[in-house]
């Protein structure tokens, strides 16, 4: 039966088809395929490729499509329906996506929005306030004036349909252009009304946040970001995207849209969602020094993921002397609440914290004794801080040293 006539000359299907023959046509035929089954290799790679183009990972949903969809019916070009078995055969034999080298990086694309359109959370929930503290007011002056209590609960609608029943039964008419005196019931409902307004205008910013701090008003899921093109220098923040995409041999094996203004946050996200796919099994996570943070490396050892992320001072610690540099934590050893360096001194932790992000980890601020104790007995002439303060992360040493020995198996002192 002839097919094609039922599909469109523009359908993915067919442009698929036009690419995949190219790409056979030229190929060097001079190694051997890996693929001896009954259905040729151009036409499974033409239904594997399909579809994923439709949401279909799976090779039982491929078998299913195979069975009853005409756009899968057509690249098979009179060839039997493969079933779920030969489409697992055929990937794995290729061996082309393996999921087990897995390289993430990203990119910030600018949204196609005004650049000037930003709404702030912290603006709104500076204004709202103000808007709310500015009520008590405005209830007082109405039950002084009109002798209507309302409760500091009442919803402003509520006391807005009161206020205009009463202005009914009193028969009073509201008024608007030049020449006409406004009643106080006028101004006092026109005000309520202004609040109303922007409370509910503030209702729906809060809505579209969704976690972030910012958006646009033009494009509501863009964010404001500083971009990695910045021409003016200045570091503008404009509208836009974070796309992250991960990549094996050169396949794009997922792309994600992100919110999040830094790729630290990125990764556990982008790696939950490519686990629940089911695709493959991961194995080596390969980035860059953005991704590098206590939270990912703890997720990546806790899922049996090997991290090949590069540490922000890799290049640093390359040098002996950043190695033995006085006064960075890396370099210190953490007794139960203070650090110990080799001259002997200690620092005291001044107080412990928790950090305001998805997963918290604990901190400890800490005292530079040797310099505080400088400056009390007066041996130094030089203007430093009596104190100087450091922060440590519970864990973030031995994540930092565990990474390097990944990156450096036999690294030596250089």
């Amino acid at each position: 039966m002839n097919f094609d006539i039922y599909i469109e000359e523009n359908s993915q299907v067919k442009m698929l088809n036009d690419v995949i023959n190219e790409i056979y046509y030229t190929a060097d035929y001079t190694v051997q395929s890996k693929w001896m089954g009954d259905i040729p290799e151009d036409i499974m790679m033409k239904i594997l490729i399909f579809g994923y183009m439709n949401g279909a990972f799976s090779s039982r949903k491929i078998e299913q499509l195979c069975k009853r969809d005409i756009y899968f019916w057509w690249p098979l070009e009179g060839s039997k329906n493969p079933d779920h078995s030969t489409i697992s055969r055929f990937r794995k034999k290729m061996g082309e996506i393996s999921g087990e080298n897995l390289f993430i990086d990203s990119t910030k694309i600018e949204a196609n929005a005004n650049r000037y359109t930003f709404v702030w959370k912290k603006s709104v929930a500076k204004n709202e306030e103000k808007l709310r503290a500015k009520l008590p007011a405005v209830l007082d002056e109405i039950d002084s004036a009109f002798g209507i209590r309302f409760p500091r609960n009442t919803p402003v609608p509520d006391m807005i349909a009161t206020l205009s029943s009463l202005m009914s039964k009193v028969g009073i008419v509201r008024v608007t252009g030049k020449g006409h005196h406004k009643s106080s019931y006028q101004k006092a409902l026109e005000k309520l009304e202004e609040y109303s307004e922007k409370l509910a205008q503030y209702e729906y910013y809060n809505s579209l946040f969704d976690g972030r701090n910012s958006f646009s008003k033009t494009d509501t899921d863009a964010t404001f970001m500083r971009m990695k093109e910045d021409h003016m220098k200045n570091g503008q923040l404009k509208p836009g995207y974070n796309i992250q995409a991960a990549v094996e041999g050169e396949y794009i094996l997922g792309i994600d849209i992100s919110s999040e203004r830094s790729d630290v946050n990125t990764l556990i996200p982008f790696l939950e969602k490519l686990n629940s796919l089911e695709l493959f099994v991961l194995k080596n996570i390969i980035c860059d020094a953005g991704y590098e943070s206590e939270e990912n490396y703890l997720y990546l050892r806790s899922h049996g993921l090997i991290s090949y992320i590069k540490p922000v001072n890799y290049e640093q610690q390359k040098k002996k002397n950043q190695r033995t540099k006085y006064g960075r934590p890396e370099n210190m050893e953490l007794a139960i609440s203070s650090y110990a360096r080799p001259a002997g001194y200690f620092g005291g932790a001044e107080r412990s914290m928790k950090r305001a992000r998805p997963a918290s980890f604990r901190r400890k601020r800490f005292t530079d004794a040797k310099a505080a104790r400088a400056v009390r007995t007066g041996r130094t002439a030089r203007k430093q801080r009596a104190t100087r303060r450091f922060r440590y992360r519970t864990g973030s040493k031995s994540c930092g040293k565990r990474a390097w020995r990944t990156l450096r198996p036999t690294s030596a002192d250089s």
